[in-house]
Parts: structure tokens; sequence; C-alpha cells
């Protein structure tokens, strides 16, 4: 019999550390240039907008919209197999646009009834001992 693997979990590092607390405390925080404020999803060396070296950890609301989606059918890791159809969406943060968080959409909807803009918000998905960010539908969001 062989041991069944269950789906991956994140190792942090201590660069990264901060954004998987707050995860675990259903927070996102994101990587912040203190020179111009830009937003990464991890921390960098150098900003890609100014160029500035000092960054800073900054929570943000959880909320954007579909900038695009598509429907998973099949996967290469056993671990998902059982989840499979599920959507990958790509997420435009409300706090910076260009910043296209790619995750996950739980929850319940009808596939063919999303739309590029439609709002979502955060949520976590205990993963081992980390939390994994994903995204659902914003309340008040009727596709079903």
């Amino acid at each position: 019999m062989t041991a069944s693997i269950g789906k991956p979990v994140p190792v942090p590092t201590e660069i990264d550390r901060p954004y998987w607390d707050a995860l675990r405390e259903h927070r996102v925080v994101l990587s912040r240039c203190v020179s111009c404020g830009w937003y990464s999803q991890r921390r960098k060396m150098l900003c890609q907008e100014c160029h500035g070296e000092e960054f800073t950890w900054a929570e943000i609301s959880g909320r954007g919209t579909i900038y695009s989606f598509t429907r998973v059918h099949q996967t290469w890791v056993a671990a998902f197999q059982d989840d499979t159809p599920y959507v990958l969406v790509s997420v435009a943060l409300e706090e910076q646009p260009s910043l296209i968080l790619v995750t996950n959409l739980l929850g319940d909807y009808d596939f063919e009834s999303l739309e590029l803009g439609l709002p979502v918000i955060a949520d976590f998905e205990p993963r081992g001992n980390e939390v994994i960010l994903q995204f659902r539908l914003a309340g008040g969001t009727d596709v079903q």
C-alpha cells in the first residue's frame, strides 16, 4: 500500500514569514515600498516602480475584482484530483489593480455566470501548519 500524499504545504522563510503569519490570522499583508507605496506579493530587493530599497509589510483589505479566470479539469498533483473541476482566478487587488494574484475561487457559483470585474474577497484555506490565500465572490454577488 502506498502512502497518500496530501496537498502541498508552503514552507515559509524568514524573509516572507510576516506574510504567512498574517494569513494564519486571516489577514493579508503584502510587501510595500517605503519610498513610493508600491505593493508586491513578495519582498523584493529593489522596487520595480521607483527603485527604492526599503520595504515594510502592510495590511490590505483583501478585496479585488476578477481579472481573468479558467476552469481546471485535470491536475498533475494527485491530491487535487478530487477538487476538479475547480476555478483558478486572477484577482486585481483593490489597493493596486496592477498587482494580480492567482488563487482558487472558493464557494458556490455557476461557472457560466462568472464575469470579469466581479468583486471578490480574500478567504483562507488551512493547509498543514500554514494557511493559503484564496478568494471567493464578495457578498451580494449572485452567480448561481
